[in-house]
């Protein structure tokens, strides 16, 4: 009789256990991939303000290369804090584009004389 009670119980330990072990790997892949999104949230969010930052420069001056200088660069590309802004001209606009590490995060344009 006491056998069997402790058989019943080392299985509800093991079931026990393998119920914990699912929820335990499913919070770590919640949590990895929240970690990953805010990764991809604080990218964002300094492309989008560089981008700004360098549109509103744009506005004030119209030279993209007098952008480049404002923002610290030597007149073309620039990098700040592993954002590559990149200036094209198209027509009046400044086409302004945010990349890292090759990949493309925002585009921003800009007119001279046009609050963005």
């Amino acid at each position: 009789m006491k056998r069997g009670g402790s058989n019943i119980l080392l299985i509800e330990a093991i079931i026990m256990t393998a119920v914990l072990s699912a929820a335990l790997s499913i919070c770590l892949t919640v949590f990895t991939s929240a970690s990953s999104m805010r990764r991809e949230a604080d990218e964002l969010s300094r492309a989008s303000s560089l981008a700004f930052s360098a549109a509103q420069c744009y506005v004030a001056t119209g030279d993209e290369a007098a952008v480049s200088t404002m923002m610290g660069g030597d007149g073309g590309d620039i990098c700040i804090d592993g954002v590559v802004l990149s200036f094209e001209r198209d027509g009046s606009e400044l086409i302004i584009t945010a990349s890292k590490d090759g990949r493309v995060i925002m585009t921003q344009r800009a007119v001279q004389g046009v609050k963005p």
